[in-house]
């Protein structure tokens, strides 16, 4: 799974609750690839599925260790997000300087 690979909480929810929320079972390569404990759990899900509506807080529940884990991955993410758009605004700033012919640098 993408979502346990590159630690984005987003898509690890999202793709279970597709798992439990679809009409096909979960198939066997399936299993295999997000681990016994899970798959498990989601099963267990989808049989209360009709007693419970609340699908995505059963979801968040089981994964609850994981999902704080990816949490801190992702706010490391946000860090080198933050540092690399603002590289790019000041990159672009500086190339917006150029193209209007407005002088720069030690040159003028």
């Amino acid at each position: 799974m993408y979502a346990r690979e590159f630690k984005i909480q987003a898509w690890l929810v999202a793709g279970c609750t597709e798992l439990v929320m679809r009409d096909e079972t979960i198939t066997k390569e399936e299993a295999i690839a997000i681990d016994y404990e899970t798959t498990f759990a989601l099963f267990r899900i989808r049989e209360k599925q009709s007693r419970s509506p609340d699908v995505m807080t059963d979801i968040e529940d089981i994964l609850r260790e994981e999902l704080d884990v990816i949490k801190h991955f992702e706010t490391e993410y946000e860090e080198v997000d933050i540092e690399f758009e603002s590289t790019l605004l000041s990159e672009a700033a500086q190339g917006a300087t150029l193209m209007m012919g407005e002088p720069t640098g030690p040159y003028f």
